[in-house]
Protein backbone atom coordinates (compact mmCIF):
# COMPACT_ATOMS: atom_id res chain seq x y z
CA UNK A 1 0.00 0.00 0.00
CA UNK A 2 2.94 2.09 1.02
CA UNK A 3 4.65 1.98 -2.44
CA UNK A 4 1.33 2.68 -4.36
CA UNK A 5 1.48 5.68 -2.35
CA UNK A 6 4.45 6.40 -3.18
CA UNK A 7 4.04 6.00 -6.83
CA UNK A 8 1.14 8.07 -6.74
CA UNK A 9 2.71 10.84 -5.43
CA UNK A 10 5.67 10.65 -8.19
CA UNK A 11 2.59 10.10 -10.41
CA UNK A 12 1.65 13.52 -9.21
CA UNK A 13 4.66 15.77 -9.51
CA UNK A 14 5.47 14.52 -12.94
CA UNK A 15 2.19 15.68 -14.05
CA UNK A 16 2.61 19.14 -12.32
CA UNK A 17 5.83 19.32 -14.14
CA UNK A 18 4.51 18.62 -17.13
CA UNK A 19 1.51 20.95 -16.83
CA UNK A 20 4.10 23.74 -16.04
CA UNK A 21 6.00 22.97 -18.68
CA UNK A 22 3.15 22.59 -21.15
CA UNK A 23 2.14 26.05 -19.80
CA UNK A 24 5.48 27.72 -19.81
CA UNK A 25 7.20 27.58 -23.22
CA UNK A 26 10.90 28.00 -23.85
CA UNK A 27 12.52 31.84 -24.11
CA UNK A 28 13.14 32.52 -28.06
CA UNK A 29 16.11 34.82 -29.20
CA UNK A 30 17.08 37.37 -26.25
CA UNK A 31 15.63 40.50 -27.98
CA UNK A 32 16.66 44.00 -26.32
CA UNK A 33 14.10 46.25 -27.69
CA UNK A 34 13.38 50.16 -27.05
CA UNK A 35 11.59 51.16 -23.48
CA UNK A 36 9.25 52.68 -25.52
CA UNK A 37 7.66 49.46 -27.13
CA UNK A 38 7.79 47.49 -24.20
CA UNK A 39 3.74 46.97 -23.09
CA UNK A 40 2.28 47.84 -19.89
CA UNK A 41 2.49 44.24 -19.02
CA UNK A 42 6.09 44.19 -19.73
CA UNK A 43 7.16 47.81 -17.56
CA UNK A 44 5.62 46.19 -14.92
CA UNK A 45 7.27 43.11 -14.86
CA UNK A 46 11.15 44.76 -15.29
CA UNK A 47 10.03 46.97 -12.53
CA UNK A 48 9.09 44.09 -10.21
CA UNK A 49 12.61 42.06 -11.48
CA UNK A 50 14.16 45.01 -10.16
CA UNK A 51 12.67 44.96 -7.08
CA UNK A 52 12.93 41.20 -6.43
CA UNK A 53 16.88 41.44 -7.27
CA UNK A 54 16.99 44.37 -4.23
CA UNK A 55 14.96 42.33 -1.82
CA UNK A 56 16.89 38.96 -2.21
CA UNK A 57 20.26 40.84 -2.01
CA UNK A 58 21.54 40.55 -5.94
CA UNK A 59 21.28 44.05 -6.75
CA UNK A 60 23.58 45.91 -4.30
CA UNK A 61 26.49 43.47 -4.61
CA UNK A 62 26.42 44.01 -8.60
CA UNK A 63 26.52 47.97 -7.33
CA UNK A 64 30.05 46.46 -5.56
CA UNK A 65 31.56 45.13 -8.58
CA UNK A 66 31.41 48.21 -9.95
CA UNK A 67 32.74 50.52 -7.83
CA UNK A 68 35.48 48.73 -6.35
CA UNK A 69 38.23 50.54 -7.15
CA UNK A 70 40.53 48.02 -8.80
CA UNK A 71 37.92 46.93 -10.92
CA UNK A 72 37.84 50.93 -12.33
CA UNK A 73 41.24 50.72 -14.15
CA UNK A 74 39.65 48.56 -16.78
CA UNK A 75 35.56 49.51 -16.30
CA UNK A 76 36.51 53.23 -17.27
CA UNK A 77 39.64 52.54 -19.69
CA UNK A 78 40.49 50.68 -22.51
CA UNK A 79 37.68 47.77 -21.96
CA UNK A 80 34.84 50.32 -21.15
CA UNK A 81 32.80 48.58 -23.64
CA UNK A 82 33.54 44.66 -23.41
CA UNK A 83 33.83 45.08 -19.56
CA UNK A 84 30.05 46.98 -19.06
CA UNK A 85 28.99 44.34 -21.74
CA UNK A 86 29.87 41.14 -19.58
CA UNK A 87 28.64 43.16 -16.33
CA UNK A 88 24.99 43.75 -18.19
CA UNK A 89 24.84 40.18 -19.41
CA UNK A 90 25.50 38.94 -15.76
CA UNK A 91 22.81 40.95 -14.23
CA UNK A 92 20.14 40.62 -16.94
CA UNK A 93 21.07 36.72 -16.09
CA UNK A 94 20.57 37.35 -13.01
CA UNK A 95 16.97 38.96 -13.04
CA UNK A 96 15.67 36.16 -15.19
CA UNK A 97 16.90 33.84 -13.06
CA UNK A 98 14.53 35.28 -10.27
CA UNK A 99 11.06 33.59 -11.05
CA UNK A 100 9.06 32.37 -13.42
CA UNK A 101 7.66 35.79 -14.47
CA UNK A 102 11.23 36.76 -15.01
CA UNK A 103 12.65 33.97 -16.86
CA UNK A 104 12.63 35.54 -20.84
CA UNK A 105 13.31 39.11 -19.53
CA UNK A 106 15.89 41.26 -21.33
CA UNK A 107 17.01 44.83 -20.45
CA UNK A 108 15.67 47.46 -23.00
CA UNK A 109 17.58 50.37 -24.04
CA UNK A 110 16.75 53.66 -23.89
CA UNK A 111 16.11 55.58 -27.71
CA UNK A 112 18.50 58.69 -27.38
CA UNK A 113 17.91 59.54 -30.65
CA UNK A 114 14.16 59.31 -30.06
CA UNK A 115 14.75 61.19 -26.76
CA UNK A 116 16.96 64.28 -28.68
CA UNK A 117 14.05 64.56 -31.65
CA UNK A 118 11.68 64.85 -29.05
CA UNK A 119 13.66 67.89 -27.52
CA UNK A 120 14.83 69.51 -30.74
CA UNK A 121 11.35 69.86 -32.03
CA UNK A 122 9.16 73.25 -30.87
CA UNK A 123 6.04 70.94 -31.79
CA UNK A 124 6.43 68.48 -29.01
CA UNK A 125 5.97 70.00 -25.08
CA UNK A 126 9.08 68.67 -23.62
CA UNK A 127 12.68 70.32 -22.06
CA UNK A 128 14.54 67.31 -20.00
CA UNK A 129 15.73 64.00 -19.85
CA UNK A 130 12.49 63.44 -17.54
CA UNK A 131 9.87 64.82 -19.85
CA UNK A 132 11.47 64.06 -23.12
CA UNK A 133 10.76 60.28 -23.40
CA UNK A 134 8.69 57.83 -20.74
CA UNK A 135 12.08 56.03 -18.96
CA UNK A 136 12.71 58.58 -16.46
CA UNK A 137 8.97 59.32 -15.46
CA UNK A 138 7.96 55.38 -14.87
CA UNK A 139 11.18 54.83 -13.03
CA UNK A 140 10.07 57.60 -10.21
CA UNK A 141 11.56 60.80 -11.52
CA UNK A 142 10.79 63.43 -9.34
CA UNK A 143 11.40 66.86 -8.97
CA UNK A 144 10.73 67.42 -5.08
CA UNK A 145 14.17 69.22 -3.34
CA UNK A 146 15.09 67.63 0.04
CA UNK A 147 19.18 67.98 -0.42
CA UNK A 148 21.17 65.34 1.39
CA UNK A 149 24.44 63.00 1.13
CA UNK A 150 24.29 59.39 1.76
CA UNK A 151 27.04 56.58 2.02
CA UNK A 152 26.52 53.65 -0.63
CA UNK A 153 28.71 50.68 -0.82
CA UNK A 154 31.76 49.31 0.48
CA UNK A 155 32.77 48.72 4.61
CA UNK A 156 32.94 51.52 6.60
CA UNK A 157 36.19 51.77 8.24
CA UNK A 158 37.93 50.38 5.58
CA UNK A 159 40.04 51.05 2.47
CA UNK A 160 36.91 50.33 0.41
CA UNK A 161 34.39 52.23 2.69
CA UNK A 162 31.46 53.19 -0.01
CA UNK A 163 30.96 56.64 -1.55
CA UNK A 164 29.58 59.77 0.10
CA UNK A 165 27.45 60.76 -2.55
CA UNK A 166 25.28 63.98 -2.65
CA UNK A 167 21.20 64.32 -3.68
CA UNK A 168 18.55 66.51 -4.30
CA UNK A 169 16.12 63.84 -2.80
CA UNK A 170 16.04 60.05 -1.53
CA UNK A 171 13.49 58.81 -4.25
CA UNK A 172 10.82 56.77 -2.41
CA UNK A 173 7.28 55.78 -4.29
CA UNK A 174 5.47 53.25 -2.55
CA UNK A 175 3.58 52.55 -5.80
CA UNK A 176 6.75 52.17 -7.28
CA UNK A 177 8.58 48.94 -7.56
CA UNK A 178 12.21 50.86 -8.35
CA UNK A 179 12.29 53.15 -5.89
CA UNK A 180 10.84 51.42 -2.91
CA UNK A 181 13.11 48.54 -1.62
CA UNK A 182 16.60 50.02 -2.38
CA UNK A 183 18.98 48.46 -0.18
CA UNK A 184 23.47 50.45 -0.26
CA UNK A 185 25.51 47.91 0.96
CA UNK A 186 26.12 44.72 2.40
CA UNK A 187 26.18 45.19 6.01
CA UNK A 188 22.92 47.12 5.68
CA UNK A 189 21.18 44.70 3.92
CA UNK A 190 22.58 41.71 6.82
CA UNK A 191 21.41 44.07 9.80
CA UNK A 192 18.38 44.99 7.44
CA UNK A 193 18.73 49.06 7.54
CA UNK A 194 18.14 49.68 3.99
CA UNK A 195 17.81 52.99 2.81
CA UNK A 196 14.26 51.77 0.48
CA UNK A 197 15.13 55.13 -1.44
CA UNK A 198 17.19 55.84 -4.41
CA UNK A 199 19.77 58.74 -4.18
CA UNK A 200 18.30 61.19 -7.33
CA UNK A 201 19.08 64.42 -8.98
CA UNK A 202 15.87 66.41 -10.31
CA UNK A 203 15.58 64.40 -13.56
CA UNK A 204 12.66 67.10 -14.74
CA UNK A 205 15.34 69.58 -14.51
CA UNK A 206 18.17 67.28 -16.18
CA UNK A 207 19.61 68.35 -19.38
CA UNK A 208 19.43 66.60 -22.77
CA UNK A 209 23.06 66.92 -24.30
CA UNK A 210 23.71 67.42 -27.52
CA UNK A 211 25.52 63.93 -27.67
CA UNK A 212 22.29 62.20 -27.79
CA UNK A 213 21.98 64.21 -31.67
CA UNK A 214 21.86 61.62 -34.48
CA UNK A 215 24.78 63.69 -36.00
CA UNK A 216 26.71 63.32 -32.69
CA UNK A 217 25.95 59.58 -32.21
CA UNK A 218 26.95 58.71 -35.82
CA UNK A 219 30.00 60.70 -35.33
CA UNK A 220 30.57 58.51 -32.23
CA UNK A 221 30.06 55.18 -33.88
CA UNK A 222 31.29 55.66 -36.94
CA UNK A 223 35.11 55.17 -35.45
CA UNK A 224 38.22 54.03 -37.36
CA UNK A 225 39.31 51.41 -34.62
CA UNK A 226 37.73 50.30 -31.62
CA UNK A 227 40.11 52.89 -29.59
CA UNK A 228 38.70 55.58 -31.16
CA UNK A 229 34.85 54.71 -30.62
CA UNK A 230 36.21 53.62 -26.91
CA UNK A 231 36.95 57.30 -26.73
CA UNK A 232 33.80 58.47 -28.34
CA UNK A 233 31.26 56.70 -26.53
CA UNK A 234 33.36 56.93 -23.21
CA UNK A 235 33.88 60.70 -23.12
CA UNK A 236 30.80 62.49 -24.95
CA UNK A 237 26.98 60.28 -24.41
CA UNK A 238 27.92 58.03 -21.62
CA UNK A 239 29.22 60.72 -19.17
CA UNK A 240 26.79 62.83 -19.67
CA UNK A 241 23.65 60.89 -18.95
CA UNK A 242 25.31 60.08 -15.88
CA UNK A 243 26.22 63.57 -14.71
CA UNK A 244 23.18 65.06 -16.57
CA UNK A 245 21.19 62.77 -13.89
CA UNK A 246 23.13 63.47 -10.95
CA UNK A 247 22.71 61.31 -7.73
CA UNK A 248 23.29 57.78 -7.28
CA UNK A 249 23.78 57.91 -11.26
CA UNK A 250 26.60 60.48 -11.54
CA UNK A 251 29.06 58.49 -9.35
CA UNK A 252 30.61 55.70 -9.39
CA UNK A 253 27.04 53.81 -7.44
CA UNK A 254 25.52 54.66 -10.41
CA UNK A 255 24.55 51.18 -10.77
CA UNK A 256 22.34 51.47 -7.57
CA UNK A 257 19.72 53.12 -9.79
CA UNK A 258 17.93 50.62 -11.90
CA UNK A 259 18.23 53.33 -14.93
CA UNK A 260 21.67 52.19 -15.46
CA UNK A 261 20.97 49.14 -17.00
CA UNK A 262 18.93 50.79 -19.34
CA UNK A 263 21.58 52.73 -20.25
CA UNK A 264 24.54 50.60 -20.74
CA UNK A 265 21.72 48.81 -22.26
CA UNK A 266 22.21 51.79 -24.65
CA UNK A 267 25.72 52.19 -24.76
CA UNK A 268 26.06 48.07 -25.63
CA UNK A 269 23.61 48.62 -28.50
CA UNK A 270 25.65 51.44 -29.97
CA UNK A 271 28.57 49.12 -29.84
CA UNK A 272 26.34 46.22 -31.80
CA UNK A 273 25.88 49.24 -34.79
CA UNK A 274 30.18 49.70 -34.70
CA UNK A 275 30.35 45.87 -34.94
CA UNK A 276 27.61 45.39 -37.98
CA UNK A 277 29.06 48.27 -39.52
CA UNK A 278 32.62 48.87 -39.21
CA UNK A 279 33.65 45.44 -38.33
CA UNK A 280 31.48 43.07 -39.95
CA UNK A 281 34.12 40.60 -40.76
CA UNK A 282 36.61 40.91 -37.63
CA UNK A 283 38.18 38.64 -35.87
CA UNK A 284 39.28 39.12 -32.02
CA UNK A 285 42.89 40.22 -32.66
CA UNK A 286 41.57 42.38 -35.33
CA UNK A 287 42.39 46.53 -34.46
CA UNK A 288 38.52 47.26 -35.25
CA UNK A 289 37.69 45.05 -32.57
CA UNK A 290 40.91 44.97 -29.93
CA UNK A 291 44.11 47.04 -30.88
CA UNK A 292 47.29 45.81 -28.87
CA UNK A 293 48.14 49.72 -29.08
CA UNK A 294 44.99 50.00 -26.41
CA UNK A 295 46.89 48.78 -23.58
CA UNK A 296 49.55 50.54 -21.15
CA UNK A 297 47.73 54.30 -20.30
CA UNK A 298 44.60 55.39 -21.30
CA UNK A 299 41.96 57.76 -19.56
CA UNK A 300 44.74 58.31 -17.26
CA UNK A 301 44.53 54.96 -15.82
CA UNK A 302 46.88 51.83 -16.66
CA UNK A 303 44.90 49.17 -18.47
CA UNK A 304 46.05 45.77 -19.91
CA UNK A 305 46.27 41.97 -19.07
CA UNK A 306 49.15 42.95 -16.12
CA UNK A 307 46.70 44.85 -13.93
CA UNK A 308 44.94 43.22 -11.31
CA UNK A 309 44.25 39.81 -12.43
CA UNK A 310 42.11 37.74 -10.30
CA UNK A 311 42.66 35.05 -8.54
CA UNK A 312 41.16 31.67 -9.25
CA UNK A 313 40.09 29.23 -6.39
CA UNK A 314 39.79 26.15 -8.46
CA UNK A 315 41.35 24.79 -11.15
CA UNK A 316 38.71 24.07 -12.99
CA UNK A 317 38.23 28.07 -13.13
CA UNK A 318 41.01 28.93 -15.29
CA UNK A 319 42.58 32.66 -15.46
CA UNK A 320 44.67 33.85 -18.74
CA UNK A 321 46.92 36.71 -19.34
CA UNK A 322 43.83 38.39 -20.97
CA UNK A 323 41.07 37.37 -18.15
CA UNK A 324 39.22 41.24 -17.04
CA UNK A 325 39.40 42.78 -14.28
CA UNK A 326 35.93 41.82 -12.80
CA UNK A 327 36.82 41.27 -9.07
CA UNK A 328 33.88 40.14 -6.67
CA UNK A 329 33.81 42.99 -4.10
CA UNK A 330 31.56 41.28 -0.97
CA UNK A 331 31.67 44.26 0.90
CA UNK A 332 32.16 42.80 4.49
CA UNK A 333 35.36 41.24 4.52
CA UNK A 334 36.84 44.00 2.16
CA UNK A 335 38.51 41.51 0.50
CA UNK A 336 38.20 40.85 -3.20
CA UNK A 337 40.26 38.51 -5.22
CA UNK A 338 38.07 36.09 -7.57
CA UNK A 339 36.50 36.74 -10.32
CA UNK A 340 32.61 37.17 -10.59
CA UNK A 341 32.38 34.03 -11.75
CA UNK A 342 34.91 31.94 -9.98
CA UNK A 343 33.22 29.18 -7.52
CA UNK A 344 34.09 31.28 -4.60
CA UNK A 345 31.86 34.53 -5.81
CA UNK A 346 28.03 34.51 -4.65
CA UNK A 347 27.42 35.64 -8.50
CA UNK A 348 29.26 32.72 -10.36
CA UNK A 349 25.81 31.39 -11.36
CA UNK A 350 24.94 34.55 -13.47
CA UNK A 351 28.87 34.80 -15.45
CA UNK A 352 28.61 31.25 -15.89
CA UNK A 353 28.01 31.90 -19.74
CA UNK A 354 30.04 35.02 -19.92
CA UNK A 355 33.50 34.18 -20.95
CA UNK A 356 36.57 35.78 -18.72
CA UNK A 357 38.44 36.73 -21.83
CA UNK A 358 38.49 39.89 -23.48
CA UNK A 359 38.29 39.16 -26.99
CA UNK A 360 35.11 37.17 -26.82
CA UNK A 361 33.21 40.36 -26.22
CA UNK A 362 33.63 42.12 -29.53
CA UNK A 363 30.18 40.18 -30.34
CA UNK A 364 27.71 38.47 -28.61
CA UNK A 365 28.44 34.62 -29.14
CA UNK A 366 25.70 32.83 -31.33
CA UNK A 367 24.56 30.38 -28.14
CA UNK A 368 23.76 33.46 -26.14
CA UNK A 369 20.76 34.90 -28.74
CA UNK A 370 21.72 38.53 -28.00
CA UNK A 371 20.50 40.92 -30.08
CA UNK A 372 18.68 44.61 -30.64
CA UNK A 373 15.91 45.64 -32.07
CA UNK A 374 16.16 49.06 -33.67
CA UNK A 375 12.54 49.12 -35.46
CA UNK A 376 11.23 52.71 -35.62
CA UNK A 377 13.60 54.27 -33.48
CA UNK A 378 15.96 56.60 -34.01
CA UNK A 379 18.70 54.13 -34.43
CA UNK A 380 16.89 52.34 -37.09
CA UNK A 381 18.24 54.63 -40.25
CA UNK A 382 21.97 54.29 -38.29
CA UNK A 383 21.96 50.53 -38.12
CA UNK A 384 20.29 50.06 -41.51
CA UNK A 385 22.05 52.20 -43.55
CA UNK A 386 25.68 52.58 -41.78
CA UNK A 387 27.68 55.32 -42.26
CA UNK A 388 26.10 56.27 -45.51
CA UNK A 389 22.90 57.32 -44.22
CA UNK A 390 23.75 61.05 -43.60
CA UNK A 391 24.32 61.31 -47.26
CA UNK A 392 20.80 59.84 -48.10
CA UNK A 393 17.50 61.50 -48.08
CA UNK A 394 14.65 59.52 -46.00
CA UNK A 395 12.73 57.23 -47.89
CA UNK A 396 9.28 58.77 -46.73
CA UNK A 397 6.10 57.15 -48.01
CA UNK A 398 4.47 60.94 -47.97
CA UNK A 399 5.85 63.46 -49.35
CA UNK A 400 7.84 66.05 -47.75
CA UNK A 401 5.86 68.82 -47.75
CA UNK A 402 3.08 66.52 -46.28
CA UNK A 403 5.36 65.47 -43.71
CA UNK A 404 6.34 68.95 -42.01
CA UNK A 405 2.53 69.49 -42.57
CA UNK A 406 1.41 66.27 -39.97
CA UNK A 407 4.72 67.19 -37.94
CA UNK A 408 3.11 70.87 -37.10
CA UNK A 409 0.07 69.34 -35.71
CA UNK A 410 2.42 67.10 -33.32
CA UNK A 411 2.10 67.92 -29.89
CA UNK A 412 3.06 66.06 -26.97
CA UNK A 413 1.61 63.00 -27.65
CA UNK A 414 3.65 62.19 -30.04
CA UNK A 415 1.93 61.22 -33.59
CA UNK A 416 3.43 57.98 -35.37
CA UNK A 417 4.73 58.11 -39.03
CA UNK A 418 2.52 55.29 -41.01
CA UNK A 419 5.93 53.38 -41.75
CA UNK A 420 8.49 54.55 -39.50
CA UNK A 421 10.00 55.94 -36.55
CA UNK A 422 7.66 58.70 -34.54
CA UNK A 423 7.63 62.03 -37.02
CA UNK A 424 10.33 64.05 -34.83
CA UNK A 425 12.77 61.25 -35.54
CA UNK A 426 11.59 61.85 -38.97
CA UNK A 427 12.20 65.37 -38.63
CA UNK A 428 15.68 65.16 -37.21
CA UNK A 429 16.96 62.44 -39.47
CA UNK A 430 15.72 64.91 -42.71
CA UNK A 431 17.35 68.21 -40.99
CA UNK A 432 20.81 66.37 -40.48
CA UNK A 433 21.17 65.10 -43.87
CA UNK A 434 19.70 68.44 -45.27
CA UNK A 435 22.39 70.39 -43.22
CA UNK A 436 25.07 67.48 -44.22
CA UNK A 437 24.92 68.24 -47.61
CA UNK A 438 24.91 71.72 -47.26
CA UNK A 439 28.38 71.54 -45.18
CA UNK A 440 29.56 69.27 -47.86
CA UNK A 441 29.18 72.21 -50.39
CA UNK A 442 32.05 73.76 -48.82
CA UNK A 443 34.06 71.30 -46.84
CA UNK A 444 35.25 68.37 -49.22
CA UNK A 445 36.35 66.12 -46.42
CA UNK A 446 33.84 63.95 -45.18
CA UNK A 447 35.09 63.77 -41.88
CA UNK A 448 35.43 67.47 -41.09
CA UNK A 449 32.12 67.94 -42.43
CA UNK A 450 30.69 65.33 -39.77
CA UNK A 451 32.69 67.35 -37.21
CA UNK A 452 31.21 70.54 -38.68
CA UNK A 453 27.57 69.69 -38.19
CA UNK A 454 28.04 68.34 -34.56
CA UNK A 455 29.65 71.73 -33.77
CA UNK A 456 26.88 73.81 -35.36
CA UNK A 457 24.16 71.60 -32.47
CA UNK A 458 26.55 72.40 -30.00
CA UNK A 459 26.43 76.18 -30.54
CA UNK A 460 22.52 75.71 -30.82
CA UNK A 461 22.34 73.80 -27.68
CA UNK A 462 23.95 76.62 -26.13
CA UNK A 463 22.30 80.00 -27.50
CA UNK A 464 18.69 78.36 -27.96
CA UNK A 465 18.31 75.03 -25.80
CA UNK A 466 19.47 76.19 -22.28
CA UNK A 467 23.31 76.69 -22.33
CA UNK A 468 26.30 74.35 -22.25
CA UNK A 469 27.90 73.32 -18.88
CA UNK A 470 30.98 71.85 -17.40
CA UNK A 471 30.99 69.07 -15.61
CA UNK A 472 30.68 69.24 -11.79
CA UNK A 473 33.31 68.85 -9.47
CA UNK A 474 31.83 66.33 -7.76
CA UNK A 475 30.94 64.50 -10.53
CA UNK A 476 34.72 64.57 -11.75
CA UNK A 477 36.35 63.26 -8.21
CA UNK A 478 34.10 60.41 -8.40
CA UNK A 479 34.82 59.48 -11.86
CA UNK A 480 38.09 60.23 -11.33
CA UNK A 481 37.79 62.65 -14.79
CA UNK A 482 39.65 66.02 -15.45
CA UNK A 483 38.20 66.28 -18.91
CA UNK A 484 35.10 68.54 -20.17
CA UNK A 485 32.19 67.70 -22.43
CA UNK A 486 32.58 67.95 -25.99
CA UNK A 487 30.32 70.81 -26.54
CA UNK A 488 31.66 72.81 -23.92
CA UNK A 489 35.29 72.43 -25.45
CA UNK A 490 33.98 73.08 -28.68
CA UNK A 491 32.30 76.51 -27.74
CA UNK A 492 35.42 77.55 -25.48
CA UNK A 493 37.58 76.76 -28.90
CA UNK A 494 35.45 79.34 -30.55
CA UNK A 495 35.12 81.79 -27.95
CA UNK A 496 38.79 82.01 -27.89
CA UNK A 497 39.36 81.59 -32.04
CA UNK A 498 41.07 78.56 -32.22
CA UNK A 499 38.11 77.15 -34.41
CA UNK A 500 35.19 78.47 -35.72
CA UNK A 501 32.63 76.79 -38.51
CA UNK A 502 33.61 77.40 -42.12
CA UNK A 503 29.98 76.98 -43.60
CA UNK A 504 27.90 79.96 -44.59
CA UNK A 505 24.05 79.97 -43.47
CA UNK A 506 24.11 77.21 -41.44
CA UNK A 507 22.46 78.96 -38.64
CA UNK A 508 19.75 80.01 -40.82
CA UNK A 509 19.22 76.13 -41.53
CA UNK A 510 18.90 74.89 -38.37
CA UNK A 511 17.21 78.16 -37.05
CA UNK A 512 13.84 77.61 -39.96
CA UNK A 513 14.01 73.69 -38.59
CA UNK A 514 14.08 74.12 -35.31
CA UNK A 515 14.13 77.54 -33.96
CA UNK A 516 15.22 78.92 -30.65
CA UNK A 517 13.21 77.69 -28.07
CA UNK A 518 15.37 79.23 -24.77
CA UNK A 519 17.41 81.82 -25.75
CA UNK A 520 20.87 81.98 -24.09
Amino acid sequence: MLAVRILSLVAIALAVLKAESAASPPCGPRVRRPYSKLTATEKETLQLAFEAAMLQGHHHRFVTVHQYSLNEYEAHSCMFLYWHRRFLWGYENMLRSLGERFKCLTIPYWDYAGMSSNQLDPNVTCDSLATCNPVLVDFGASSISNPSSYVIGGTPGTANGGETISADNCVHDPTNPVTRSFCESEAAFQSKRCLRCIPRGNWHNAQIAADTTLASMSNQIFASSFAELTKNLMYKVHPKIHANLDGAMGTMSSPSDPVFFLHHATIDALLSIYTKCQAPYASGTDPKVFPPSDWNLFNNRVCGPYVFRPKSSSPRFSLSRNSMSMLYYNGTTDVASVDVGDPESPLAQYFSSTSKNYMAYYRYPQSSTISYDFTDTGFDVINSNCEAWIGGSYNSTESSAALMKDIKKTTSKQKKHRDGPPLPVVKQIDFTQNVYKHTKRYIKDDKKAREYVEMMLCVHRNECMGGVFDYSAEFKKSFKWSLSPYCYNVLDDIAQGRKHIPVPGWAKLIMETYGCRNMS
